[in-house]
Order: structure tokens, then sequence, then C-alpha cells
């Protein structure tokens, strides 16, 4: 079962894909490292195996010193 979420901007809606809604929340919780840490552990949950990699690898591309901080990179 693939979770989509709805996204609603100016009247038009958009649907995407649990990773991408994922990614866009990841990117905004930088500022604060509990909150990215809790977040990064709830996305892993709702995504499948495949998505989880794509995640990881998105996140060590565009997070990678924030994931540090809190202790998640590898």
């Amino acid at each position: 079962v693939q979770l989509k979420a709805r996204v609603v901007m100016r009247g038009v809606r958009f649907k995407r894909s649990m990773l991408e809604y994922s990614k866009i929340i990841l990117s905004k919780m930088i500022f604060d490292r509990e909150l990215l840490r809790k977040e990064y552990f709830k996305a892993i949950e709702h995504l499948s195996d495949e998505e989880r990699k794509d995640l990881e690898a998105w996140a060590r591309a565009a997070l990678g010193s924030h994931l540090a901080l809190v202790g998640l990179s590898s």
C-alpha cells in the first residue's frame, strides 16, 4: 500500500509520494536537531525498503552535515 500525501497550493491539488513529502519535511527541519531526528525516523517508518534507500541517499547528499550533528550519518 503506497501512501499519498495531498498538498493544496493556491486551490490546486497535487499528489505527492510519501518519499517526496518526507524530503520536503526533512529539508525544513534542519533548524532543530531533535526534530530532524524525530522526523527522519518517522519518515523511514512509512516508506518501502526501496524508498528508504532513496531517502537515505538523498539525506546524505542534501543534509549530510545536519545528519552528522544528530548522529544519523553512516
